[in-house]
């Protein structure tokens, strides 16, 4: 017999489209369902929850950017493929890597607050349920050009050893590898390409329907505890990422800007 979909808690600390978010991936699991196998149309989540169709949409775009979910226009909305993952070696920031190429990256801070993250971030940062993390957003600039959006989820002990200005303008990568205990030895990355969150789009002046590559990252220190996690949205129209990697464990990286 299928799993059913859980309530929603109105007076729960979480926003409707976070818990709907986190129902829909308990009610995938549950069910075992498969790539390409459909899950409730939004009809359906309206009439069994009486939420609105916005609040649905963004848990369907939060689940559809994390790479759950795929929605076809017409069709539905079905389980993802799951993405082949490719690890991508190198700790060295964004910033310091165009600053090699003579490119200045600038930091420009949006928000930094005390989150209680979802639950895709519960298990990225390793954290016990109702925890809270520090969540940062900054935007990526070079000269006047806006070239992406960063948002960052930081343990709250991690986030503890630096000083509130640091993190609303130093690389982060830079301010985790100051210290032994938070220097980082290995990052799992995913990349995917999608349209940009509403909510990013404004953010950064541009279109909803504007094309972005989104680079998903946690990264870790010596001893595999999570230090960060979060991700980058690039305009697609103004950055491109380049890697090459050789059979010696060698590599090379460029950014084509």
């Amino acid at each position: 017999m299928a799993s059913q979909l859980k309530d929603i808690d109105r007076d729960d600390y979480k926003p409707l489209y976070a818990q709907l978010g986190d129902n829909l991936i308990e009610y995938i699991e549950s069910n075992g369902l498969k790539p390409g196998d459909p899950i409730p149309s939004e009809n359906e989540l309206i009439r069994i929850y009486g939420i609105s169709s916005v609040t649905i949409r963004l848990a369907m775009q939060r689940l559809a950017t994390e790479g759950i979910i795929n929605r076809i226009q017409g069709k539905g909305t079905f389980v993802a493929e799951k993405k082949i993952k490719a690890p991508i070696r190198g700790v060295h920031s964004l910033e310091k890597k165009l600053d090699r190429q003579g490119v200045r990256v600038k930091n420009v801070f949006i928000e930094a607050y005390e989150a209680h993250p979802t639950r895709y971030y519960i298990k990225a940062l390793n954290l016990p349920p109702g925890s809270k993390d520090l969540k940062v957003r900054r935007l990526l600039k070079i000269g006047e050009a806006v070239i992406g959006i960063e948002t960052r989820h930081f343990p709250l002990d991690v986030a503890g050893k630096f000083d509130p200005e640091e993190l609303r303008t130093e690389p982060f990568l830079d301010l985790l590898n100051r210290y032994p205990d938070t220097s980082i030895h290995r990052i799992s990355y995913r990349t995917k390409s999608s349209l940009v969150l509403n909510m990013e789009a404004e953010m950064m002046g541009v279109e909803f329907d504007s094309l972005a590559l989104i680079q998903y990252g946690s990264f870790y220190n010596r001893m595999d505890k999570p230090m960060m996690s979060g991700r980058i949205t690039y305009l697609s129209d103004k950055l491109e990422l380049e890697y090459e990697v050789y059979k010696d464990e060698d590599y090379s990286e460029r950014i084509l800007i």
